[in-house]
């Protein structure tokens, strides 16, 4: 039997990254300990990251000037980003398609790696090529 999940000073969050991964799924706490230790900033106890993420801007295109056939994958027991947001974003993306994910919180699971799998496997097949000018591929040195 596994140690309750413990956060504190010196700790990297499992404990939060357990409540934020959705609750209907296994939790292996070694695996988001490593996680934890090999992620570089100090997650919500790191203010100067916290400040960093509060006060991004983003400096793309208007989201309504997406033209590409576009899939929004949202958990639905994300507790961190409401599943509200990826319905607000799908409304906004013309021609979008909101695909909800049972059982997945604000990390994607193994479990739903198929499912994620296939549904871009699914907008590949349909999409079509770009249109010409749309991007570059720049190759390689």
């Amino acid at each position: 039997m596994t140690a309750p999940v413990q956060d504190g000073p010196g700790a990297r969050s499992p404990a939060r990254t357990r409540r934020i991964i959705g609750s209907d799924r296994p939790f292996d706490e070694a695996a988001a300990r490593a996680s934890a230790e090999r992620n570089a900033d100090g997650g919500v106890q790191d203010q100067r990251a916290q400040g960093r993420q509060i006060g991004a801007q983003w400096h793309g295109g208007r989201i309504e000037a997406i033209t590409r056939p576009t899939l929004v994958l949202h958990g639905e027991d994300d507790a961190l980003i409401k599943p509200r947001a990826g319905r607000v974003i799908a409304s906004r993306i013309p021609g979008s398609r909101l695909v909800p994910l049972p059982g997945v919180g604000h990390e994607l699971p193994e479990p739903a790696w198929e499912r994620v799998a296939a549904e871009m496997r699914g907008l590949a097949d349909t999409a079509g090529p770009p249109p010409p000018g749309s991007g570059t591929v720049t190759p390689d040195p």
